[in-house]
Formats: C-alpha cells, sequence, structure tokens
C-alpha cells in the first residue's frame, strides 16, 4: 500500500509542477476543471447521497465546471474584489439552482436538495477555481507551490508529530487522530516553508508577512481537513472514493487546498 501511495503522488506531482511551471495556462485551468469535476462528484454520490440527501447530480456538476470555465480568461481584477466573470457566474448558478429546484415540482426534501446542490459548487468548485485565478495572477505559478507545498509538507509534520507526541487530541468525535502537538508541529513547518519559499523565489514578500502566512496556510489547511472529516462522518464513509489507492479520492488530496487557495488569492489582492 506505502508503495502504491508514493507512485500516485509522484505520478501526479511532477505533471502539477510541470504544469504550474510552463507559460501555457490552458493545461493548468483543463487539469483544475477536471479535479473539480471528480471532487464535486465525490461530494454528490460518496457524501452526500451515502447521507441520504438527492442533490440535482447534473447540474450541481455542471454549475461547478461553469464556475471554473469563468475564471478562464477576462479580466481577472478590473476594479479590485471578486473576479468580475466569477462573480457573475456564481450569482447566475445560484439563481438557476434555485430555479430548477422550484421547477422539479418536488415539495418534500426540497430545500435539502437545493441546499446540498449549492454545497457542492460552494464547497468544491468555488474554493478551487481561485487556483486557475492565482495563477493568472503575476508569479502566480510561484505563490502555487505554496498553496499546494505547504499544506501537504505540514500535513505530514502533523501527522508524525501527532503520531509520535500527541497527547491531546482536539476533535475526538470528527478526527481522533488529530493532536493539538501535531497541529503545532504543521504549523511551524508550514511557518519555516514559507520562509524558505520567501528567501529563494518570493523576495517581494516582506518577512513578517511570510511568518504570517505560514500560521494561516497551516491552520486553512488543517480546517479544511477537519471539514471533510465532518462531511465524510456524516455521511459514513471512511474515504470520499476508491480513486486514488492509498489516499482515496480527489476530496481526501485537496481538502487541505479548499481553503487555503482562496485565502492566498485574496492576500494577493489586498496586499498589491
Amino acid at each position: 500500500m506505502v508503495y502504491y501511495r508514493i507512485i500516485i503522488a509522484v505520478s501526479f506531482i511532477i505533471p502539477l509542477i510541470y504544469l504550474i511551471h510552463i507559460k501555457q495556462t490552458l493545461p493548468f485551468f483543463l487539469l483544475i476543471s477536471g479535479i473539480i469535476t471528480l471532487g464535486s462528484l465525490e461530494f454528490y454520490n460518496n457524501l452526500a447521497f451515502k447521507r441520504g440527501l438527492s442533490p440535482m447530480t447534473i447540474l450541481g456538476v455542471a454549475a461547478c465546471l461553469i464556475l471554473s470555465f469563468s475564471a478562464y480568461g477576462g479580466d481577472i481584477l478590473p476594479e479590485g474584489g471578486l473576479p468580475t466573470r466569477v462573480s457573475f457566474a456564481l450569482a447566475g448558478l445560484i439563481f438557476l439552482i434555485f430555479l430548477a429546484g422550484l421547477l422539479s415540482g418536488k415539495v418534500a426534501g426540497a430545500m435539502g436538495i437545493i441546499a446540498i446542490t449549492l454545497l457542492g459548487m460552494l464547497y468544491v468548485s468555488f474554493p478551487l477555481t481561485h487556483l486557475i485565478l492565482l495563477r493568472r495572477l503575476p508569479d502566480g505559478d510561484k505563490y502555487l507551490y505554496l498553496v499546494f507545498l505547504v499544506p501537504w509538507i505540514s500535513d505530514i509534520f502533523a501527522y508524525t508529530v501527532g503520531s509520535n507526541w500527541g497527547r491531546y487530541r482536539i476533535t475526538p468525535v470528527i478526527s481522533p487522530n488529530k493532536t493539538l502537538e501535531g497541529c503545532l508541529g504543521g504549523g511551524i513547518a508550514a511557518v519555516l516553508i514559507t520562509v524558505l519559499a520567501k528567501i529563494f523565489f518570493l523576495p517581494a514578500i516582506p518577512l513578517w508577512h511570510a511568518l504570517i502566512l505560514g500560521f494561516v496556510i497551516a491552520g486553512l489547511s488543517q480546517l479544511g481537513d477537519l471539514v471533510e472529516s465532518l462531511f465524510k462522518r456524516d455521511a459514513g464513509v471512511k474515504d470520499s472514493s476508491t480513486w486514488l489507492i492509498g489516499h482515496g479520492g480527489i476530496l481526501d488530496v485537496f481538502d487541505s487546498v479548499i481553503l487555503t487557495a482562496p485565502a492566498l488569492f485574496y492576500y494577493l489582492v489586498i496586499s498589491h
């Protein structure tokens, strides 16, 4: 099983680094759109359905894809705030999902159907769409390394510290193995990685910004992991799917990125 995990991790990380590094944005956009598609299918079919909920899966997946497509091309931030195309698409898709729920003619469970369909778009597509937006910013490729590497390496350190020295469990019901010591270890590792990134390829970031970013990314990545664990506990499943041997599903791999991508994007928007 360990070998499968290593093989799958390497076979994914190497193409990811290549697609981040090349000048063309289309291949990276297609990769993230594929991840969003698979992640939304996991959410609707493996988490919502097994919980006994009945989302509008086809419409939900289509809405997730439309939202990701809205981030490709056009002005990113013509007047600050949310990207115009993304905000327009988000508002339109929310209206569309409400309209579809109304036209379905289903009264019993209507709130649950509409709510879970909306949640799939807001939980999976909207945050991950910010990876596409990040890629299009100046030096966006370099910042993407922070989004991916800092949470993943932080998770490894948190797991190692927690497994060996963890005593105080912070969420015994949701994630029994997550400890205070592990969270602190992951946070320290995240800060160190962010500072190293500032030194070697992001010199424009002030040192104190790098320190804050490290803690914020670590905290949000662990929060994202806990949110997905909460959903899985509620659905009664161990993994979001079995597509990635040894890793679970797409959401199991990207749960720590879901909250960090928007946070880093808006940090860059506000600080520049």
